[in-house]
């Protein structure tokens, strides 16, 4: 059986972590189709409900299409969150969909995170 939920944990800075979930969400409207539909989340950690100082990259990074400003997404719970729906055949087809995308979407943060520190070490040079 495929699994209903997912969920992985990225170590962004030393303070700040993201959380990709990956959800069943539905079959998909009869009108449109007969696929599955799950939902993908992005979530930062976010206790005083703004994204961290450190990671505000504002319109240099874009997450599922939205830029990366203080209040990006919305707040649930401790984290700041976006989600995007992935249609497919199968729930495997869609988890798969889903995580690679949620995966590629929070790579973009990451490689700024990692620019960002090594522009520091190159500055000491």
């Amino acid at each position: 059986m495929i699994a209903t939920k997912k969920v992985t944990f990225i170590e962004l800075t030393d303070n700040c972590i993201a959380k990709l979930t990956v959800k069943r969400d539905r079959q998909e409207d009869p009108k449109y189709g007969d696929g599955v539909v799950v939902c993908g989340i992005i979530g930062i950690l976010s206790d005083s409900g703004e994204i961290p100082k450190e990671i505000r990259f504002c319109s240099r990074v874009e997450i599922l299409g939205e830029a990366f400003y203080t209040i990006w997404g919305i707040q649930a719970g401790e984290y700041r969150e976006i989600s995007a729906y992935f249609t497919a055949k199968t729930w495997k087809e869609a988890f798969v969909d889903a995580q690679v995308k949620l995966e590629n979407e929070i790579s973009k943060l990451v490689d700024v995170i990692e620019k960002r520190k090594q522009a520091l070490i190159d500055a000491e040079k």
